[in-house]
């Protein structure tokens, strides 16, 4: 589709990881503006061969994308760096990720050279030399960050590598932010980040992420939507750890049991610890799920619970709500703005077990409202869909603001 008048860009993604840049790539090439799609996942089964399937197993089909072969570019030394390393712990496995991450940068800036795009999208620690060369040739630079800026980072977490290799990550990311024409990022939550930083508002825009409508949708009749006599359910997916807020879940849960309320928690992508799956603390793990069977499993549950210290999104609650789950969230977390409190969910401080621990006691004391809510949550998840993240984020790169180096005539 183009604008009377206009050219459409020719946007070359790169990426060695994947987060939301296959979602991008799609998008562009459906408008007929991917140059090429550098990346560090398969896009197809047979992408990679032996390699591939050693690397990613089962989740293989999952990255698989409608996307013409001679428009990707496969480089799967990220992954393979970072899976050989991660043996070794989470600071010598960061650090090698870093590394690679730069390896691939370079090797990318050498197709920017080759294909002379319009635009270059790249990502945090690997955008550096891409950018540097895009500058050289008048190209524009276009930085999507899947999370926060590094400064609120820090304000939440500990970093895994050390005091010296934080400070030249945190000097390589100033770099490529200083070098990039335009930041996206995927929540509104996450430009404050930015803006916080110093980094000007014309600059940085909120492209908030999608989910898949055809996966993730609720039973016939909102059947999530239990009697108000049965134990109301609560799910919690993501992994076990300290940035997920799962000590502060697991405090709340001991607070609640202690008013005499019933009510169970599941938890998934949590390992289990015992044959039937329930541990110690009364809560019952799933461990890792695929996209099928985790829409499946989210049609059994009532609420559900994302505690993060932060997260840029959040898509667990993106999916969640269009199975018609209202969610409880912290203020942290880049999908409270889907949240209308009281109508599809509830927002609470991070890290306060007791304000968790009353979100939850309000859910049982409302299991009346949990049809209404239902509803309302897929009514808000409506919006949230990739269909409506791949308009927005082409329609920007059509933009005049975006690619100011493409001519406005035929």
């Amino acid at each position: 589709m183009r604008a009377p008048g206009k050219v459409l860009p020719r946007v070359l993604v790169c990426h060695g990881g994947r987060q939301h840049s296959h979602q991008l790539a799609m998008a562009l090439a459906d408008r007929g503006m991917l140059a090429r799609y550098v990346t560090g996942l398969p896009t197809r089964r047979d992408a990679g061969g032996w390699l591939a399937s050693r690397l990613f197993g089962r989740v293989l089909e999952a990255y698989a994308i409608p996307l013409e072969p001679e428009l990707v570019r496969h480089m799967y030394l990220t992954p393979v760096v970072r899976k050989a390393t991660r043996p070794l712990g989470a600071r010598w496995s960061s650090t090698a990720g870093h590394v690679a991450d730069g390896l691939f940068d370079r090797w990318v800036s050498g197709m920017v050279r080759e294909l002379r795009p319009d635009a270059v999208v790249a990502y945090e620690n690997g955008a550096l030399w891409t950018f540097r060369c895009a500058k050289e040739l008048g190209v524009r630079t276009v930085l999507d960050a899947a999370s926060i800026h590094h400064q609120w980072q820090d304000r939440f977490i500990r970093p895994t590598e050390s005091a010296a290799v934080h400070q030249r990550h945190k000097r390589r990311k100033n770099a490529e932010i200083e070098l990039a024409d335009e930041i996206l990022v995927v929540s509104n939550f996450a430009r404050e980040s930015y803006l916080d930083a110093g980094v000007p508002g014309e600059r940085v825009h909120a492209m908030p992420l999608g989910v898949d409508s055809s996966r993730f949708r609720p039973a016939p009749r909102q059947a999530n939507g239990r009697e108000a006599s049965e134990d109301l359910r609560f799910v919690y997916v993501g992994n076990e750890s300290p940035l997920k807020g799962i000590d502060v879940l697991r405090e709340a849960v001991g607070k609640l049991r202690a008013t005499g309320e019933r009510f169970t928690v599941t938890l998934i992508g949590v390992p289990n610890e015992s044959p039937e799956g329930v541990s110690s603390d009364g809560m019952a793990r799933r461990g890792w799920m695929n996209h099928d069977r985790l829409a499946e499993e989210l049609l059994h549950h009532n609420v559900l619970i994302l505690p993060s210290m932060f997260d840029s999104f959040g898509m667990v609650v993106a999916e969640a709500m269009a199975c018609g789950l209202p969610a409880i969230v912290t203020q942290n977390v880049g999908a409270k703005e889907m949240i209308t409190p009281g109508s599809n969910g509830l927002i609470v401080a991070p890290g306060d077990a007791a304000a968790l621990a009353d979100a939850m006691r309000w859910f049982t004391l409302h299991k009346g409202d949990l049809c209404r809510m239902s509803l309302a949550a897929t009514e808000s998840a409506g919006q949230y869909d990739w269909a409506s993240y791949r308009r927005r984020v082409t329609d920007f790169f059509a933009s005049a603001d975006c690619v100011a180096s493409v001519s406005s005539a035929e």
